[in-house]
């Protein structure tokens, strides 16, 4: 379930009975010469979705959070100003981004369009709005906000303007169920079961079936450069989500919850379906216990300090392999699990490299390829269990790019998936170019008095 912007949360209202879902039946203009029939539902949390009907059957989907809202009667102002003096009128915002999954759908045809909800002054209801905007936008940063969408690729030129809206028809269905003939145009048939009509509840329940979901859980230590390698990853793996327009939810685990118990917690609370991913990172500092053969994977330093005694270090620890197992236990499509952390013999110390002068690094390229996206996390199951060092080594981190292992697997990863590069990525090419990569940048720096020559480890299963 969606957040709004700053913990906003509006119940809408409907005869003084709050309701759970809205259904419209919209009319919308999603390229210059074609206006589409649509279906759009809100939740009462601000969020929901849209399908069209297309061409030959096609079915679109969209899937929208609202993020902006000026409410005149409470004198609440959340962002840019949307409010129309002349008319004193609120209105609240959101843009829908289309979901691409499926090999009809990864062209680059219509990627967003803006929605407008007007603030109904009878009942105190937002309502799809169909009209010009009575207003100039006084800031484009919401707009700005998803800038990368629409500098992804030179193709994608079908963006619709901010001060346009495409809503031509809005009209809210007051049934309470709908008959399955009539949802066809909106629905595929492997979405619709045997019934033959379905509530609000109903629909939502078909549309999420098949749309998968990415889980990220991010944790990491007190150190500068580890909540650096979490929020790279983040800050990634978001933008990622929202180009091939499916929803990520993510669990960040720091400061006060950095624990065995939080993390265990918190690992266990999600519920992939079979068609979702699982990502969990970890940057931090780590360790192997020498007469433990069963384990090559790190054990995590989930304190902050000094470990007090042999009790407390066993107390507060978990290995990585364990939150593997856990989590490919339930049964998602792709499952991730990575640990930027030393593989050392009870050495806590995670060495740095403070190198003289800036660093400087080409950013990264967004121009991504949707296919090569749907082929790593959506098409084939595949587990993947990672550490940055195997057993006995030390992890290296460098002022300038955080640890070498995440930096590595980053840009790896992203190699894999721009337009340019080869065709149908593969997992096991990723992983062998990014434990060369590690160890070749890990070479370059000393950790201690040693050279740090990290040699990443890892596990594959489906």
């Amino acid at each position: 379930m969606f957040k709004s912007l700053l913990g906003l949360l509006l119940i809408f209202v409907i005869n003084g009975k709050a309701f759970s879902q809205q259904v419209y039946e919209i009319s919308c203009k999603l390229d210059a010469n074609t206006v589409y029939q649509g279906l759009l539902i809100r939740q009462a949390d601000n969020t929901g979705f849209i399908r069209f009907s297309g061409k030959d059957g096609a079915i679109y989907d969209f899937r929208w959070k609202a993020t902006q809202l000026y409410d005149r009667g409470k004198s609440r102002n959340v962002g840019p100003i949307i409010y129309s003096p002349a008319t004193r009128d609120s209105f609240l915002y959101s843009k829908a981004i289309r979901c691409r999954i499926g090999a009809a759908h990864r062209n680059e045809a219509f990627l967003s369009i803006p929605i407008w909800f007007k603030k109904n002054k009878a009942n105190g209801n937002f309502e799809p709005y169909t009209g010009a905007l009575p207003f100039n936008i006084v800031s484009q940063s919401m707009w700005d906000s998803w800038e990368f969408i629409m500098m992804q690729s030179n193709k994608q030129t079908a963006e619709a303007s901010l001060d346009e809206n495409p809503l031509s028809a809005g009209k809210l269905l007051s049934k309470k169920s709908f008959e399955k003939n009539w949802l066809t145009k909106f629905f595929s048939a492997d979405e619709l079961t045997a019934a033959s009509s379905f509530t609000s509840a109903q629909l939502v329940a078909a549309r999420n079936k098949n749309i998968p979901v990415f889980y990220l859980v991010s944790v990491n230590g007190a150190d500068e450069l580890c909540r650096k390698d979490v929020d790279d990853i983040t800050d990634y793996f978001w933008e990622l989500t929202n180009f091939m327009g499916v929803e990520i939810r993510k669990t960040v685990i720091r400061g006060n919850d950095f624990n065995v118990t939080t993390i265990t917690r918190k690992t266990a609370a999600i519920k992939p379906g079979p068609n979702d991913v699982v990502i969990f990172t970890y940057s931090g500092h780590g360790f192997s216990y020498q007469e433990d053969e069963q384990h090559q994977f790190p054990q995590l330093a989930l304190w902050q300090g000094d470990a007090k005694s042999k009790d407390f270090l066993r107390a507060n620890t978990i290995n990585l392999e364990d939150i593997f197992n856990m989590i490919v236990a339930k049964k998602a499509k792709v499952n991730i699990v990575m640990g930027d952390c030393c593989n050392s013999f009870i050495n806590m110390k995670r060495e740095i490299a403070h190198p003289e002068g800036a660093g400087v690094f080409p950013p990264i390229d967004r121009f991504w390829d949707m296919n090569k996206l749907c082929n790593l996390f959506l098409d084939n199951p595949k587990s993947l269990l990672i550490a940055a060092a195997q057993k006995g080594e030390v992890a290296g981190s460098h002022d300038w790019f955080g640890g070498f292992f995440t930096f590595c697997f980053l840009r790896t990863l992203n190699e894999s998936v721009v337009e340019n590069s080869p065709a149908n990525p593969a997992w096991a090419t990723i992983l062998a170019t990014t434990k060369t990569m590690t160890y070749d940048k890990s070479k370059e720096y000393a950790c201690g008095n040693v050279v740090c020559g990290q040699r990443m480890i890892s596990k594959v299963g489906k």
